[in-house]
């Protein structure tokens, strides 16, 4: 236990003295608005933004919320477009101290009333383009122990669950993914996953904590359009799915080989054997990366596989995570190749809990641990390595594994954490994306 606490300690000290860091996303725009105005900050297929004229467009759009009626701590809900006004409109809602809550952009009318209804939204926005005048701006910035974010899971499996995320989360688990992919100051990373999710909106983060550019853009599917935009910025990085880059490689063949990337990151989903081997190939001047992930405790694990053919790491831990192996009852044990375990996971990036769900929270979080349904062990070296979904059967690198005979989760909290904790990716079928 004293170890826990050292290690703990040890990464809240450099998560607030050794990195980049700020109270919110937000404060870290609004200090590269000052210092690098005319850095490229957001583009998309319709417009480019620097700094400077991003932060711009945040004050508009928190002044015309404020006109709206919002005030600090209330909810404002609006349907995603992978467009830099989007995330204007997000960022607009946390000046306000209000708490953003992204709907999928083809989200049913009656998902989008039910979300909106449950977390008591004053508005619900279909378009990310407001108009009206402008009301003053509160002076203070949101706090990092304030509210930042309620990230919606999809509920294919039953209700959807409303992930709290602080902003000091939001900043931590940025820092996770800058950190982890070692990000280059000429960094301009393409985005095409849906900045409603996790996966899409944290790799904005990642780079947005650095100031670095993002680029969105609406899916692979018009391949063309796909490598026009990454013409026009000149992208040199990329955060696919195995999904994206299958679709990629059926409609273009190897072209996304002839573009000198530093770095392809995949998540959502496992990266099996041949996934990496094509890549490996296909991107030889490439780091490549695949994730461990969940909406509840985010871009925990970030791993180079490039010149590493373990079937089951999935990474050391990033620089803000940090993880125990536990049993049955949730307590922790010496894991090990022969000995596996339920996977936990602590940081300062870790939810606050599901929205207005105190009993489930309690289940999931353990002592600041989020409990996943994933099996697992920390080897010698300390990487993570992943057996499977509690339940499954796993293919790994052609090694069959079945549920492990003694790790039972029981009740709600197997229902609460089958959907978040433990989603990516090391191999085998690991869960359902959000």
């Amino acid at each position: 236990m004293n170890e826990r606490k050292s290690a703990q300690e040890r990464i809240l000290h450099a998560f607030r003295e050794e990195r980049i860091w700020a109270e919110s996303m937000l404060e870290l725009i609004a200090r590269y608005a000052a210092e690098r105005p005319e850095r490229l900050c957001v583009a998309d297929p319709d417009e480019a933004l620097g700094y400077g004229e991003f932060y711009a467009r945040i004050l508009k759009k928190a002044g015309q919320l404020a006109a709206m009626g919002v005030r600090r701590g209330e909810r404002v809900a609006a349907y995603a477009a992978q467009r830099a006004d989007y995330l204007a409109l997000q960022f607009a809602a946390h000046r306000l101290g209000a708490v953003f809550v992204p709907l999928e952009k083809n989200l049913p009318e009656e998902r989008a009333q039910e979300i909106a209804e449950r977390t008591e939204a004053k508005l619900l926005l279909r378009r990310t383009r407001l108009e009206g005048p402008e009301a003053p701006l509160p002076p203070e910035m949101p706090r990092g122990d304030e509210l930042a974010t309620i990230l919606y899971t999809t509920g294919t499996t039953g209700r959807s669950k409303g992930i709290a995320l602080t902003h000091r989360a939001e900043v931590a688990v940025a820092q996770n993914v800058f950190y982890g992919v070692a990000m280059e100051e000429d960094t301009v990373e393409m985005i095409p996953m849906p900045v409603s999710h996790s996966y899409g909106l944290r790799h904005c983060f990642g780079l947005l904590l650095g100031g670095r550019s993002v680029v969105l853009c609406d899916g692979v599917a018009m391949a063309g359009d796909f490598f026009a935009l990454m013409d026009r910025y000149a992208v040199n990085a990329l955060s696919l799915t195995p999904a994206t880059v299958n679709i990629l490689l059926h409609l273009t063949g190897d072209r996304l080989g002839s573009y000198p990337l530093r770095y392809l990151q995949l998540g959502t989903a496992g990266v099996d054997s041949a996934m990496k081997d094509r890549m490996r190939a296909l991107l030889p001047g490439s780091r490549l990366y695949q994730y461990y992930s969940s909406t509840e405790a985010g871009c925990a694990c970030i791993f180079d596989y490039r010149n590493d053919f373990s079937p089951r790491r999935v990474g050391r831990p990033a620089c803000n995570s940090h993880f125990i192996i536990v049993d049955d009852s949730g307590q922790e044990i010496q894991s090990s190749e022969s000995n596996w375990g339920l996977i936990a996971c602590w940081g300062p990036m870790n939810m606050s809990g599901y929205w207005r769900d105190e009993a489930l929270s309690a289940e999931v979080l353990r002592d600041g641990y989020v409990l996943s349904q994933d099996v697992g062990y920390l080897d010698a070296e300390g990487y993570l390595c992943f057996i499977g979904r509690r339940g499954d059967v796993i293919n790994t690198g052609g090694d069959v594994f079945r549920r492990h005979p003694r790790v039972r989760l029981r009740g709600r909290a197997r229902r609460a954490a089958g959907t978040g904790a433990g989603i990516v990716r090391g191999a085998g079928r690991a869960g359902k994306a959000v």
